[in-house]
């Protein structure tokens, strides 16, 4: 009977970890601080039902003196230090004999820290076509374990925040181990407004940043409805200014004359704030890669023997002229764009060159999407053409290489399609026309391009 007995309690006792492990390191000087960091520790196992009590050895891995608890209970409160422990647990039955003992079990009690959020800047601006937001904040102490949420000042709505540990601070702890740090924070694009950052660690410590900014590109919004949510937004960091001050003991002055200033402070945020909103989309620098064609007498091709010309270039874009939707955008445009043509045939070996640079009145339309739009441009332009001729075999025995530049006017048109797949990057498709004044040899060039390049 009394085998039977200890084999059900051997069987029953096995220990388990409830949940992790945590103790707070506070400053001995501070009693008060002390108090409310102090943590406790559990370690759970499984009844018996033959066991009056159970007794609890627990010893520090590094050896030492061994404490012994007493519970009727299947678990213990402990208050332990950092650092490695063991503990077995031992079955008494109600002859006060010992039934059953376990093995000697492991643990580590780890380090409780409170978050640290530190804001790197105070605002953040993204574009309608970003689907996240990258938040300039670097956090300390935390885990993956740790709750990460971007709270509205305003309605107190919570988002989801995804951080990624750093890899030289993850390592294989980093579920229990409250020490790391992230400074890659993203959040889905919320609407713009005043947040905070809360962030909770999983023994409960806790922390709140400073306000952030959250501002969004002017889009397709009626222009009343985002005046109003820029002036609310303003309101709300004169708002949280002032919490701030009152916070940290400063005095509000609600004088005449702080107040003259202080709307003086908002009108300049005023500008500022709406500056920004158009800022993103008001400069533009695309490189270009294409062909050039004469379409008009196949003469070029007839020379050349070639359909297309390579071409390479750029386009610096400045659209400073918006009406009130943001649909519609006017500018100026300054090109530059390089042809190449190779002539070999029984006669004449040719390298030429034809170089365009100029400017163009720029007409951009938004369509469907903030990020979608298409691009009119029209303008004049110098073109540089250079020639370096050998002659293969000439019926008046020149054998000398010849060298040619000439500038002559020109007028451009063109049209693209552009896409601005981020808030920075630009992807343009389009065709110019080039139209060369030239008295000899007018000619006219299409060149159709793929150009790759950045917006702000």
């Amino acid at each position: 009977m009394a085998n039977k007995k200890h084999s059900l309690l051997a069987v029953l006792l096995l220990l388990l970890l409830s949940i992790p492990l945590f103790a707070a390191e506070p400053a001995p000087s501070e009693a008060e601080e002390t108090e409310e960091m102090q943590f406790e520790q559990r370690i759970e196992w499984k009844a018996d039902a033959a066991a009056l009590e159970y007794k609890i050895e627990v010893q520090s891995e590094a050896g030492g003196e061994i404490t012994a608890y007493s519970t009727d209970q299947t678990h213990l409160d402990l208050s332990l230090s950092v650092g490695t422990w063991k503990y077995r647990v031992h079955a008494i039955d109600f002859l006060g004999r010992e039934a059953a003992v376990s093995e000697w079990r492991s643990f580590a009690v780890f380090k409780a820290s409170i978050p640290e959020i530190d804001v790197i800047q105070s605002s953040v601006t993204y574009s309608s076509a970003d689907s996240t937001i990258k938040l300039p904040v670097v956090i300390l102490n935390i885990n993956v374990q740790s709750t990460v949420e971007l709270e509205n000042i305003a309605n107190k709505k919570k988002y989801k925040v995804t951080v990624v540990l750093n890899e030289s601070s993850g390592g294989k702890e980093s579920a229990v181990s409250e020490v790391f740090r992230s400074s890659s924070v993203s959040v889905a694009a919320v609407p713009q407004g005043l947040y905070r950052i809360n962030v909770t660690n999983q023994s409960g410590l806790s922390a709140q940043s400073e306000s952030i900014t959250v501002i969004r590109e002017r889009g397709s919004k009626d222009a009343e409805q985002e005046e109003r949510e820029r002036e609310e937004l303003i309101r709300l960091q004169a708002e949280e200014e002032a919490r701030k001050r009152l916070q940290e003991g400063e005095d509000v002055d609600t004088g005449e004359e702080a107040i003259i200033q202080k709307e003086a402070e908002i009108e300049i945020l005023k500008q500022q704030l709406a500056k920004r909103g158009n800022g993103p989309t008001n400069k533009q620098l695309v490189f270009l890669l294409g062909a050039g064609f004469a379409p008009y007498d196949g003469s070029f091709e007839n020379l050349t023997g070639l359909v297309a010309a390579p071409m390479a270039g750029f386009q610096y874009t400045i659209l400073p002229f918006i009406n009130k939707t943001n649909t519609i955008r006017f500018g100026f445009e300054f090109y530059a764009q390089e042809v190449l043509y190779p002539v070999f045939n029984d006669y004449i070996e040719s390298f030429l060159s034809a170089s365009l640079a100029g400017a163009k009145i720029v007409y951009q339309q938004r369509i469907f999407t903030d990020s979608l739009s298409y691009s009119v441009r029209t303008g004049l332009s110098a073109a540089a053409v250079f020639a370096e001729l050998k002659y293969i075999d000439d019926f008046t025995g020149r054998s000398e290489t010849e060298l040619m530049f000439r500038v002559y006017p020109a007028v451009n048109a063109g049209l693209s399609l552009d896409w601005k797949p981020s808030s920075k990057i630009l992807i343009s498709v389009g065709a110019d026309a080039t139209y060369i004044l030239s008295v000899t040899m007018p000619t006219l060039s299409i060149i159709p391009y793929v150009g790759v390049g950045v917006h702000w």
